[in-house]
């Protein structure tokens, strides 16, 4: 699978990194990103469950309480992707 990356910021380094280009071929560059596939994502933002107690644990990132919170590996109230990770968020899809 490959990695989705953010047009406007590969256009900046790559004009960065070219910074001797003209200003048409800066202009191809940008055109030629625009036509690059093209997905709606968000950020992935990662929690853990706390206060487990009686069967019973709470997101870390949004406080719902949840049962059975062993085997889920996201909360089901917003998403957050329980992997230990509590705070980060790292643009991954």
């Amino acid at each position: 699978m490959g990695k989705w990356i953010n047009t406007d910021a590969a256009y900046a380094v790559l004009t960065a990194y070219y910074h001797h280009s003209t200003d048409a071929q800066h202009a191809a560059l940008r055109e030629a990103l625009g036509q690059v596939e093209s997905v709606d994502a968000v950020p992935v933002r990662h929690g853990r469950w706390t206060d487990k107690d009686g069967g019973i644990a709470t997101c870390s990132v949004c406080g719902d309480r949840w049962g059975v919170w062993s085997v889920m590996q996201y909360c089901p109230s917003c998403g957050a992707k329980m992997d230990g990770k509590d705070g980060e968020n790292n643009d991954t899809v």
